[in-house]
């Protein structure tokens, strides 16, 4: 069940961007998102990298659509938000630095 609200936020810009502009799909992405770190949040999870990274790459390219290129194409905002999930989780393993958890997380059983 987890793996389907993660990807939720992918699926839903898939969704959005052949129907309405890249400024909404891209802003409700970010909404899932923040909706979905607020479920792991309320349950007592840990916040899931993958999460809470596309919540800033959404909401940056959201911001940049909405701000400064409002002309931008569809294409391109899809080859931005392509490009900015692998890259963002990939930074942490260039630095050969572990991933932290952003949160308590679920207790342990011995």
């Amino acid at each position: 069940m987890t793996i389907f609200l993660i990807l939720a936020p992918f699926g839903s810009f898939a969704l959005l961007m052949l129907v309405t502009s890249a400024e909404i799909s891209l802003l409700t992405s970010a909404a899932i998102c923040l909706a979905v770190i607020g479920i792991d949040i309320y349950r007592g999870r840990s916040i899931k990298m993958l999460s809470a990274g596309c919540v800033v790459i959404f909401a940056g390219i959201g911001g940049y659509v909405t701000l400064v290129d409002p002309n931008l194409s569809s294409s391109a905002v899809k080859l931005m938000t392509d490009v900015g999930v692998p890259r963002r989780q990939n930074c942490p393993a260039s630095r050969r630095r572990p991933i932290p958890s952003l949160g308590p997380g679920l207790p342990r059983s011995s």
